[in-house]
């Protein structure tokens, strides 16, 4: 690499929007202290707005669905809005509504499996890598927008590590990465009927150290109020970095191409008619992936999991279809060939080399890249 190709340039201070975590218990006013904000749309998830329609001027998503509330700040990022403030509250019920979704999808994909409980599932170490992934990229998003964003947290009894049940003081309740993600973190409190916030963190260096008055007019007075009210700037999808938007019709075109090859995959009987159908539609399969050549990007990374889903899908296909057909040559009956379509692969391969798709215990892997 020259000089001319030095990747440094001289650091600036950065303009950059308030991204403000705020946590304390119920009661403390940390969604009637949202709402004050500047012109605020709020992703509901708890009901905490209802009482407040006809004091405050705001639109308001209710729900805890988690493709919902991505998909609503998918569209925050990339389109003009009147916007100015998003306020999420709270983010302890995304973060559960998470862990449901993803426990609902490994109890109905995972029949087997070490967690599998019949009526419930047991999140298992290797589970957690995929649900904090996504809650990652979903708090990406969310620093990435133009806008004020103000999302608040209950909080819990923080206990002692190593300790059983030693309390040690008060913390947020939610993924416990989520300070690193924000500038600004407050826990408010209510001492006398006045609103107390403590600093936690300030790297725009506005906030006293420690305890101040919480209202939004001490907020509007240290932040600026033309701070406050700048208006939003939508972002260009491709100069998106920190946070890609997979636009809704490329998702929507992606997951139905991923049903229609599910349901040819349920109709197979035999593993000779899976392995037609893998042969048949392999090409199908394998567009849901990226080539080489294309660059990473989160449509790259939605074709990936799309593509892991459907393989997943024919996997666990396969192994019912085995063990239906052990069943009938234990009754006396001519299995059918079971050999697989992957040639050279041992009985005791975890894991398919080009894809990095774990195969099951003691499966063989059915695919070849």
């Amino acid at each position: 690499m020259t000089s001319r190709d030095m990747p440094f340039e001289k650091a600036t201070k950065l303009k950059k929007r308030l991204k403000l975590f705020l946590w304390g218990e119920t009661g403390v006013g940390k969604t009637v202290l949202s709402l004050k904000f500047p012109q605020p749309v709020v992703i509901d998830l708890e009901g905490g707005t209802d009482l407040y329609g006809d004091t405050f001027e705001f639109d308001v998503l209710k729900t805890s669905d988690p493709e919902k509330i991505m998909l609503s700040v998918d569209w925050l990022l990339v389109n003009k809005h009147k916007y100015k403030t998003l306020v999420i509250d709270p983010i302890t019920v995304y973060w559960e509504a998470l862990q449901k979704k993803w426990s609902d999808l490994f109890l109905k994909r995972k029949p087997k499996s070490v967690g599998y409980k019949h009526e419930f599932y047991d999140l298992q170490p290797k589970d957690w890598m995929t649900i904090k992934a996504e809650f990652k990229d979903f708090l990406r998003k969310v620093i990435a927008l133009d806008m004020n964003v103000i999302v608040t947290a209950r909080e819990r009894t923080k206990y002692q590590e190593g300790s059983f049940m030693v309390a040690i003081g008060e913390t947020f309740d939610g993924e416990k990465s989520l300070p690193y993600m924000f500038d600004t973190i407050v826990r408010m409190t209510v001492d006398k009927n006045k609103h107390i916030g403590f600093c936690i963190k300030d790297r725009s260096n506005k906030l006293p150290a420690g305890e101040f008055e919480c209202t939004y007019e001490t907020l509007e007075k240290l932040f600026g109020k033309i701070y406050l009210e700048k208006e939003a700037t939508p972002r260009k999808i491709e100069d998106v970095k920190e946070a890609t938007v997979v636009p809704v019709e490329i998702q929507k075109e992606i997951q139905a191409e991923v049903e229609r090859l599910i349901g040819l995959c349920d109709m197979c009987e035999t593993v000779k008619e899976l392995e037609l159908f893998w042969f048949t539609y392999k090409l199908n399969i394998d567009e849901l992936a990226p080539l080489p050549t294309e660059p990473k990007s989160v449509i790259t990374e939605f074709k990936i999991r799309a593509r892991k889903s459907v393989i997943d899908w024919v996997s666990q296909r396969k192994k019912k279809l085995l063990a239906q057909e052990k069943t009938t040559e234990g009754e006396g009956e001519q299995p059918a060939d079971t050999t697989d379509v992957q040639k050279n692969v041992s009985p005791n391969e975890t894991t398919d080399e080009n894809t990095d798709i774990p195969a099951e215990e003691g499966e063989t892997t059915l695919f070849d890249d």
